[in-house]
């Protein structure tokens, strides 16, 4: 008499979940026989189905695939684990090229950035220093007025300050005749 495995035996053997091997169960229409309370009951040619659903699965084949092939009785090909390395390393190849693609561009964006913020740095360095020149020249200005305030204010200052005596003005005809 055959042994029988519950589904919960048959899902750790596979490491995978028990409702995954009750959905290929479903799907793939294997006549598992049930028990009482309606669980499947594995037999070891039904393990052996799900270990080939199992590699065929992981070796990037789709559920329904691998159901149509099987309607057709086509035998499922299972490609060889020396093509399988090939097409990864294909797969590698073609991800590392679009992924220095990505670098480049990333790295172009990055540089317009930055080029664009120094640009508007310098722009703005331009502007503060335009602002600067009229505040000295508004600076010098002023200080000119102050200054001619201030002399015209010590002028005021000595004109009537009584204190300070005034050499008096000579007639300069009169200094020709004197000598």
């Amino acid at each position: 008499m055959e042994r029988l495995v519950k589904t919960k035996v048959v899902s750790r053997k596979l490491n995978v979940n028990p409702t995954t091997i009750q959905r290929w169960v479903k799907y793939f229409d294997i006549p598992c026989p049930k028990n009482d309370h309606g669980h499947y009951l594995f037999r070891p040619e039904d393990i052996e189905r799900l270990e080939e659903i199992q590699d065929m699965l992981q070796q990037g084949l789709q559920m329904s695939d691998i159901k149509q092939q099987e309607e057709k009785g086509i035998e499922v090909v299972q490609p060889k684990k020396g093509n399988a390395l090939k097409e990864m390393d294909a797969c590698f190849q073609q991800l590392q090229g679009q992924l220095d693609q990505l670098e480049s561009k990333v790295s172009q964006k990055a540089d317009e950035v930055l080029s664009y913020q120094v640009l508007q740095h310098r722009k703005d360095m331009d502007q503060m220093s335009t602002k600067l020149t009229e505040l000295e020249e508004k600076m010098l200005v002023l200080e000119e007025q102050l200054l001619l305030q201030v002399t015209a204010t010590n002028e005021i200052r000595t004109e009537f300050n009584p204190t300070v005596i005034k050499p008096k003005k000579r007639n300069w005809l009169i200094s020709l005749f004197t000598l």
